[in-house]
């Protein structure tokens, strides 16, 4: 994805108001942290943080893990598979095939979701339409709905995405909240999901992340946003990141690093 693809994405994310947000103080809290990743490399870096491996550990938003949850690629949304929207852009078919392949059995939404309000959009409905169509989809799938997730309850600061990176998640457990000190970051679940769509959740948090509602501008060949992989072996990786390249191109303000579990 060359800038030309990221400016005409983010058009359909961006809305002209002031957040009242404080983006050079967000910018700096999470700054040591990326000077680590930086100087040691993603993977050298996680591998240090102590309980690494919780964050492979499949958890819901009440910490258990006997059920798994379907949620958003937010990164303010770290809890269960993630498909952009709880899935909503996904067909019918595809859908049923994510919930199945991903042992799904239950779902949250969320407020202030890009992927619905890009649906509704392209579709010519409200956001409340667009969560009760996604709802009925989910539900008659046989999931069970968990609490609407407010924007006050997100992991991020409400109507702002702080994320710096996304993560495409090739083992499919994965979630960063789990373990301290991973920065936050959109989260899409390849495993179990077609690679087509995985795809095209990553250009969605690329847009975002790059639009007026994230950092924007702030990312540079100096700074630049991350993608990282996450992978059960060296070939999964190598695949995985063939693939995102083909969505990043020759961006010089995107780093993609692969993370062998």
């Amino acid at each position: 994805m060359d800038q030309n693809n990221i400016e005409q994405m983010k058009t359909n994310h961006d809305h002209n108001h002031d957040h009242g947000i404080d983006k050079e103080m967000l910018w700096q809290t999470k700054e040591p942290i990326f000077q680590q990743i930086e100087k040691m490399g993603f993977s050298e870096y996680a591998n240090s943080l102590p309980e690494i491996e919780q964050a492979f550990v499949l958890k819901n938003k009440e910490n258990a893990t006997e059920k798994i949850s379907c949620c958003c690629i937010d990164e303010g949304t770290p809890w269960g598979k993630h498909s952009a929207g709880s899935g909503v852009l996904l067909s019918d078919e595809e859908l049923a095939q994510f919930v199945k392949d991903s042992q799904l059995t239950s779902f949250h939404l969320h407020g202030g979701c890009g992927a619905n309000n890009l649906y509704a959009k392209e579709h010519g409905l409200s956001v409340e339409e667009v969560e009760n169509y996604q709802r009925a989809r989910l539900l008659k799938l046989g999931l069970k709905e968990e609490p609407y997730i407010s924007e006050a309850e997100m992991k991020r600061p409400k109507g702002f995405h702080s994320a710096r990176l996304s993560y495409y998640d090739g083992v499919g457990t994965f979630n960063w909240n789990n373990t301290q000190g991973l920065p936050e970051g959109f989260i899409i679940t390849r495993n179990g999901q077609e690679k087509k769509s995985s795809l095209h959740d990553l250009s969605i948090s690329l847009s975002i992340a790059f639009g007026d509602h994230g950092f924007g501008e702030k990312f540079t060949l100096e700074n630049p946003y991350h993608i990282v992989i996450t992978a059960s072996n060296q070939e999964q990786a190598q695949e995985l990141e063939k693939e995102v390249l083909e969505i990043v191109g020759n961006n010089d303000r995107v780093k993609v690093e692969t993370w062998v579990k």
